[in-house]
């Protein structure tokens, strides 16, 4: 598989099933936190160098801002770290912590994570992703 420029591009085949041939290996259950911190190394990868991951208080300037790309780049990460979540039992997870519900807007999410850090200053240094799952918990918890 070459694209016009003679590049090869990998492919990767996933099989979530009985057939899995690692089916054999001991697993183990990934913590919602585990998987906010993937989440957030995920998206850190895909930036240009930086020393470290987001950050509570660079996402809520992000989240705050007036500028299109501030706020896109917001929203791309709330929804990168809810959808974790809900992906999480499809992969095989623990079951998930909080419970977004259907129809919530992107803008209600946005403001959960800014209420949220309004509410828990001592978070700001924390990773956006964990910043995130603990204002998802608050605002969204899942009942019994």
């Amino acid at each position: 598989m070459g694209s016009a420029s003679g590049d090869s591009i990998p492919s990767f085949r996933f099989v979530l099933g009985p057939e899995d041939r690692f089916s054999h290996m001991k697993t183990r259950r990934v913590s919602a936190l585990e998987r906010c911190v993937l989440l957030a190394g995920l998206y850190a990868s895909s930036l240009p160098a930086m020393a470290n991951f987001l950050d509570g208080n660079e996402l809520r300037e992000r989240c705050a801002a007036d500028s299109p790309d501030a706020v896109n780049t917001c929203m791309g990460y709330i929804a990168g770290v809810a959808d974790a979540e809900d992906a999480g039992p499809s992969w095989r997870m623990q079951e998930s912590l909080f419970c977004v519900p259907r129809g919530v807007s992107g803008g209600q999410l946005r403001r959960a994570v800014l209420d949220h850090l309004s509410a828990h200053p001592e978070e700001e240094d924390l990773n956006a992703a964990i910043v995130v799952g603990n204002a998802f918990l608050e605002r969204f918890p899942c009942s019994e």
